[in-house]
């Protein structure tokens, strides 16, 4: 099969199975989705609201915007002279912003805004020289620095809210540590719809919780702890009931310096989502079995610390299987994440099995599944 046949192929394929898995789960109401694109190493979610508003979070690193995300764009209709309301970079590293301006010089140019954090923007070096470059040729000619408790609307009462970013956490809780590290700095977005929450916050860090090492094993190194202020902040501000999301999207690749025990046991995701995949550098190994096996799956001596665990964990591609590798493959990997809701009574999750590195696992994680929406029975 020739590469261009393969990649018609796909295309047709794809697009005709989401139209399908959509239009079944909704019961002819628009849903909301939310797709975990896989673009290996580095992250990108599309956010499409139930008025088709469009959402883009990251665009993965130098390659992978042409590579993955246009191409997936194009499976689900969406061309060129597509409107979206916002393009949100979490925070400024390569592998988050290198495909967004690929897409951009791939001729989406209709942003209405581009939000980031703000911070820093006078350095960065060639490569976001290059992506600021790229927003001059949009519909939003410039950067936005996003503001705390900023709104997306996606119709129907969905939104999507930023409820941290460059360091600050909305609802000022009581204890926020300073951040040094780029990751730190990243832009948290929360998304909404009826009784659905999902929570995506790029690179953001877990850092140490009192002796939570013990149990878990994670290393932070030097991120601090902006996971905890975040799920308090959400929690005693109301923005989250006690039940907290029902997705959540893993911090930092799946990293040990994030996915920390007092994050996840506050948030108590149902389903947890990893980007990662092949791309990363060798000492990343990533995700790390101490996150995936000890946290997300409170395995080993994660038992002592782990209240809660998610019913499903997905990673979109494999990472490394050296036998020496830190790296777990613990999780399901299913490619591309697709997630869908009207915001009552449940979410629908499935795959693609677009891998990229390693086997699908579609089968062993009993994709697509259908979950209760916390609190119905």
């Amino acid at each position: 099969m020739s590469g261009a046949f393969f990649i018609r192929w796909r295309e047709k394929f794809f697009g005709a199975l989401v139209s399908c898995l959509l239009f079944t789960s909704t019961a002819g109401a628009n849903p909301l989705e939310i797709h975990i694109i896989n673009v290996q190493w580095g992250m990108s979610v599309l956010i499409r609201g139930p008025d088709g508003t469009l959402v883009l979070f990251d665009g993965g690193n130098s390659g992978r915007g042409i590579s993955e995300v246009v191409p997936y764009f194009k499976t689900l209709g969406i061309a060129p002279n597509s409107q979206f309301a916002c393009m949100v970079l979490s925070h400024h590293h390569q592998d988050h912003f290198g495909g967004l301006t690929e897409i951009i010089e791939a001729g989406y140019t209709h942003f209405k805004k581009i939000y980031d954090h703000g911070h820093g923007r006078r350095g960065g070096g060639e490569s976001f020289n290059k992506f600021k470059t790229a927003v001059k040729k949009t519909d939003a000619a410039a950067l936005t620095e996003i503001r705390l408790g900023e709104t997306i609307s996606l119709g129907d009462g969905a939104k999507v809210t930023c409820v941290a970013a460059n360091g600050r956490v909305i609802g000022n809780p009581r204890q926020v540590p300073e951040v040094s590290d780029e990751n730190d700095r990243s832009i948290c977005l929360l998304v909404q719809y009826g009784g659905f929450d999902f929570l995506s916050c790029g690179d953001l860090g877990g850092g140490r919780v009192g002796t939570e090492r013990d149990c878990t094993h994670r290393n932070p190194g030097n991120q601090v702890n902006m996971e905890s202020s975040v799920a308090a902040a959400l929690l005693e501000n109301r923005y989250l009931t006690t039940d907290g999301v029902e997705v959540l999207h893993v911090n930092h690749h799946g990293s040990e310096s994030s996915s920390n025990s007092d994050y996840i046991n506050k948030l108590t995701p149902r389903v947890a989502v990893i980007s990662v995949g092949a791309g990363q550098a060798p000492n990343f190994q990533l995700p790390r079995k101490n996150v995936v096996g000890n946290v997300l799956l409170g395995g080993g001596d994660g038992k002592t610390c782990m209240i809660h665990t998610p019913e499903l964990v997905l990673q979109t591609a494999d990472g490394p299987k050296d036998r020496h590798s830190k790296a777990s493959n613990a999780a399901y990997s299913v490619g591309d994440i697709v997630i869908s809701t009207n915001g009552t009574k449940t979410f629908k999750v499935w795959g693609t099995g677009e891998i990229g590195q390693g086997d699908s696992e579609l089968v062993k994680a009993k994709l697509p599944r259908t979950f209760n929406l916390d609190g119905v029975q």
